[in-house]
């Protein structure tokens, strides 16, 4: 009855092998997904059809950095993964996103412009669109 347990059975790392951290249940890594099917995080929804990558933005602001560097990644990944160069964007969640992240949609409309591709965004609230319309981003995006 009064047995003492071990705390774990797991093999203790030698003494030069650094710490291992566990996986941040957060991050977006596409680039170790299998690309032929859809995926899903808490931020990212992709769904591929025929001749368009659809990527739904699960969240409703967009504001945060560290946020915008892990979907910055994300993104990168996908449209250098896929062969289909047409993506669309799509907003239905977003209701606010900061100036960084408008920098970050012109690097990936450069980016699939590069490959050949179209990026269309959709589902864009109207609060966000009126800032895309006094940035003249509307001249820049296909917007629907």
């Amino acid at each position: 009855m009064g047995r003492l347990q071990p705390k774990s059975l797991a093999p203790r790392p030698e003494k030069d092998e650094p710490p291992r951290r566990a996986p941040d249940p957060h991050a977006i890594r596409f680039d170790q997904m299998e690309m032929s099917m859809d995926q899903e995080t808490e931020q990212l929804s992709v769904h591929h059809d025929e001749d368009v990558t659809i990527v739904t933005f699960n969240e409703e602001q967009i504001l945060e950095s560290t946020c915008i560097k892990e979907l910055e990644e994300a993104l990168l990944a996908i449209i250098d993964a896929w062969k289909r160069q047409n993506i669309t964007l799509d907003f239905v969640n977003v209701h606010i996103m900061s100036s960084a992240f408008l920098g970050l949609l012109v690097k990936l409309q450069a980016r699939v412009c590069e490959k050949g591709g179209h990026l269309t965004l959709k589902n864009i609230a109207p609060s966000i669109r009126k800032v895309f319309e006094i940035t003249q981003l509307t001249k820049v995006f296909d917007i629907v």
